[in-house]
């Protein structure tokens, strides 16, 4: 099934037990605002495009010289994102928390 939040899409790729990975794809100019997942404990893995991001207090840009980076965010940790290049497409490596469903990054989306 595809999930959409704040302009993006995505799509759970693999699932096994409590981990899944989704992918997720945003087009140029969404702002993915300051959010939490209190269930999840996800790892981005960049995959193409460009985006600047937040992760607690670590801002910064990502673009085409970072794909395959990782980028790990425990539950409960704010982070954001604006894509600034033509599209930015990550995966969404997540660790579900025990005795909670596991649905997507986007149910799981705490913040406006």
């Amino acid at each position: 099934m595809i999930q959409r939040k704040h302009g993006c899409s995505g799509i759970r790729i693999f699932r096994i037990g409590r981990r899944q990975i989704e992918l997720w794809f945003c087009p140029r100019g969404m702002v993915i605002p300051d959010h939490v997942h209190e269930n999840i404990d996800v790892t981005l893995v960049i995959l193409g495009g460009k985006m600047d991001g937040k992760i607690g207090d670590r801002s910064g840009r990502v673009g085409w010289s970072d794909m395959f980076r990782r980028f790990v965010v425990m539950a409960n940790t704010v982070h954001s994102a604006r894509i600034v290049g033509p599209f930015c497409l990550f995966a969404s490596c997540e660790k579900w928390k025990d005795g909670v469903e596991v649905t997507s990054a986007a149910t799981d989306f705490v913040g406006p």
